[in-house]
């Protein structure tokens, strides 16, 4: 195989992989963040917040919320779940153990934050 050849066949691959392959991923992580367990359409609250079917997942709150108390049996919080949302003065995280990187990023009006019993000071 000479030069071109080759040129020719990095050229195919790459555009496969930009036009086929990595959409496919984007696409399906898109879809994981929206509803981290397939199968289970995901749940919305009355203020608006979105669970995993199970209920255990917090996906994504509205950016208007002031205060919010997280259901019990709620234990994770997605990544970026509560992120700008500036009117959120106060929050209680149930019985969450797990926060999400940059979950309350941007909640600059953010004054107090209940901690779950299980959590020691």
């Amino acid at each position: 195989m000479n030069i071109t050849n080759t040129i020719i066949v990095s050229i195919v691959v790459a555009l496969i992989y930009v036009f086929i392959i990595k959409p496919k991923k984007d696409k399906k992580a898109a879809e994981l963040k929206e509803n981290p367990i397939p199968g289970k359409p995901s749940f919305e609250d009355e203020y608006g917040v979105k669970f995993s079917g199970d209920k255990q997942i917090l996906i994504k709150a509205p950016s208007n919320l002031n205060e919010y108390s997280i259901p019990v049996g709620v234990s994770d919080i997605q990544d970026g779940a509560f992120m700008e949302c500036t009117d959120l003065s106060r929050i209680n995280l149930g019985t969450v153990y797990h926060i999400g990187v940059g979950a309350f990023q941007g909640c600059t009006g953010l004054k107090d934050v209940v901690f779950p019993r299980i959590w020691k000071a």
